[in-house]
């Protein structure tokens, strides 16, 4: 069982960077032959930019919003705090929906160079133009938005690390639980055993909580909840 209990170490230390943790779940999820585990690890290190809305729900996080505005004789306002309230009724839902929210998809080595590149406690992420131009001018009475920006709090991006580490934590613990004589390569052979590795996945990396997983006994070893 060397590559699990490699993985789980690799796990419990915090000193060892999560990007190279992941490099260990890459190997166990080939070993395991399994193709959804594969999927995640590899997306946590390379990001979720191309696909924005595969971004997973802890990936998504409430932001502050700022900007700089100027107004009619070009005095400048800066770091006004950006919300909904001048904003007409039939565009309010859609801002309240969106613009507090910010999807963290850079991979997992490029989250870890952001709270090490920098001694404040938060990270400045401009809006795109896409954002800007339709509120720009209705943000504020007679004021103009110059540029907008998000505010992320590192403590939000070291528990997304957190949450990850974690996940995968439980995942190898739960597999050695249930196949406490099988090496990872030895689980994958097996179709019976693919399913069950197949329920672990989307229960714990996923967070679907509508499976069920037994052990080799055939004990329930995860019982039926709510996704998380």
């Amino acid at each position: 069982m060397s590559e699990l209990k490699d993985l789980r170490r690799a796990a419990v230390n915090h000193d060892l960077p999560l990007s190279v943790v992941l490099r260990n779940a890459l190997e166990v999820a080939y070993l395991l032959d399994n193709g959804q585990l594969k999927d995640w690890v590899q997306r946590e290190m390379s990001g979720y930019i191309e696909d924005m809305m595969a971004v997973p729900d802890y990936r998504i996080v409430r932001v502050a919003n700022l900007g700089l505005f100027v107004d009619a004789w070009g005095r400048q306002a800066k770091n006004l705090q950006i919300g909904s309230s001048y904003l007409p009724d039939e565009i309010k839902e859609e801002f309240e929906n969106t613009i507090p929210y910010h999807r963290v998809a850079q991979g997992v080595k490029e989250i870890e160079g952001l709270l090490s590149m920098d001694r404040e406690a938060s990270v400045k992420v401009l809006w795109p133009e896409r954002y800007l131009t339709p509120f720009a001018d209705i943000l504020y009475p007679g004021m103009r938005c110059m540029q907008a920006w998000k505010v992320l709090n590192k403590a939000q991006l070291e528990q997304i690390l957190y949450i990850i580490r974690n996940r995968l934590l439980e995942f190898v613990l739960e597999l050695e639980r249930i196949y406490p004589e099988k090496e990872a390569s030895k689980i994958g052979e097996q179709a019976a055993d693919q399913k069950k590795v197949q329920r672990l996945v989307q229960y714990i990396i996923y967070g679907d909580h509508n499976v069920v997983v037994t052990n080799e006994s055939g004990e329930q070893s995860v019982s039926i909840g709510e996704k998380r």
